[in-house]
């Protein structure tokens, strides 16, 4: 009945992980302008996996914070798994590196909503993306951002007409305030990662406003790591990514210093390739604490309550 899975790590002994990781050292990345749905120009960086594609894509909106290198590790990690990654610059076109410090309503979530829904317009202009399969990622600020573009709020800032993500996923977005009274809009399936001890954008807000979504039949899904703060993912994992080319066991084996990154990372990965159509099969990325749905599987002593 409730919808929240927290996820608590195994770190029973076991073989660390040995799997050759691809795509290894930064993707390059072309820099780009496009006009925001609010009429103005913004930039980002645009990152594409080998090949030629057309490939899918994620669109990647920072936080309050503004860029930082956890971004590029994200991106490198999504175009060594065939993903292209736009990550979006709402702040330096504005005169901004960061807004924590001036407050978050001088570049605020219903203008950003117009910067992410901008960027998709654009992509899907690009002959090296699939038009029908673009995503959207975003921390904190550009979390709650990633859950605007699913919900209420969009229609009263842009046009009906205005394209839809395929998949969205938001880590430790803030859904008291504002978001409160929003409801989902559309069938954009949505992942949501958060931290429980996170102070800044509390995971219980978030449990609240998406038990109400899922009664009416959204389809997301809240992950709560205990003991993680805001910017969780911000610490580099401490296992390669998993080579898509080789078959994972089942159960996988665990590695003894697997951590929420890990498993946020692999986690997304396996929802962008169900969404997204990339699910390979026996090669394709899981997590090791992969819950489907709301249910547990048996054995990963993961809790849902």
């Amino acid at each position: 009945m409730l919808r929240l899975c927290i996820v608590l790590l195994l770190l029973a002994a076991a073989p660390v992980l040995h799997r050759p990781a691809r795509g290894q050292g930064m993707a390059p990345a072309e820099a780009v302008t496009f006009k925001s749905l609010s009429g103005e120009v913004i930039t980002g960086r645009l990152f594409l996996p080998q090949g030629t594609g057309p490939f899918p894509a994620v669109v990647g909106l920072h936080g309050s914070g503004g860029y930082a290198p956890a971004h590029d590790r994200w991106a490198t990690r999504l175009t060594a798994s065939g993903y292209a990654m736009f990550l979006v610059d709402s702040y330096t076109p504005r005169g901004y590196r960061e807004i924590v410090s001036v407050g978050l309503q001088t570049i605020p979530v219903e203008l950003r909503v117009k910067d992410a829904v901008g960027a998709l317009e654009y992509l899907q202009t690009r002959k090296e993306i699939n038009p029908k399969q673009i995503a959207v990622l975003g921390w904190s600020q550009g979390g709650t951002t990633a859950v605007a573009t699913t919900a209420t709020m969009r229609t009263a800032l842009i046009a009906k007409t205005a394209p839809h993500f395929a998949a969205a996923i938001a880590l430790y977005p803030r859904c008291d305030q504002y978001m409160t009274n929003t409801q989902p809009v559309g069938d954009t399936p949505l992942l949501v990662l958060m931290g429980a001890a996170d102070s800044v954008t509390p995971a219980a807000a978030c449990d609240t406003l998406f038990d109400a979504w899922l009664s009416k039949g959204a389809a997301v899904s809240l992950i709560v790591y205990p003991g993680m703060q805001h910017n969780f993912d911000f610490t580099a994992p401490t296992t390669a990514m998993l080579d898509r080319a080789q078959a994972i066991t089942t159960p996988p084996v665990l590695s003894p210093s697997w951590t929420p990154v890990d498993d946020a990372e692999l986690r997304a990965l396996s929802f962008l390739d169900k969404r997204l159509g990339l699910d390979l099969g026996t090669g394709s990325v899981k997590s090791p604490l992969y819950v489907k749905g709301n249910s547990a599987p048996a054995g990963s002593e993961g809790v849902v309550r």
